[in-house]
């Protein structure tokens, strides 16, 4: 499962809001933290950033080339939130 995460935070040194995303792929996790990953979405699919955030250790930024580059790999298998 690839799970997409897009944040919006303030930039400290320009004072101005940007935007960042974040990704999980579960394939490359240790198989604890893959099955709550995936079972957390998968018992709640509306599942929030609110309850994302017990996971945001296991997401690591990523550029718009790495996402169109893995996208294909995982179809029909991407969460966005």
């Amino acid at each position: 499962m690839l799970l997409f995460w897009k944040l919006r935070h303030l930039d400290t040194h320009d004072r101005r809001s940007k935007d960042r995303t974040l990704m999980l792929d579960t394939e490359h996790l240790d198989p604890v933290n893959k099955a709550a990953v995936e079972m957390s979405k998968s018992l709640d699919p509306t599942l929030n950033t609110r309850d994302m955030v017990r996971f945001r250790h296991l997401f690591r930024e990523c550029s718009s080339d790495e996402m169109q580059a893995m996208w294909p790999r995982y179809q029909g298998n991407v969460q966005l939130f």
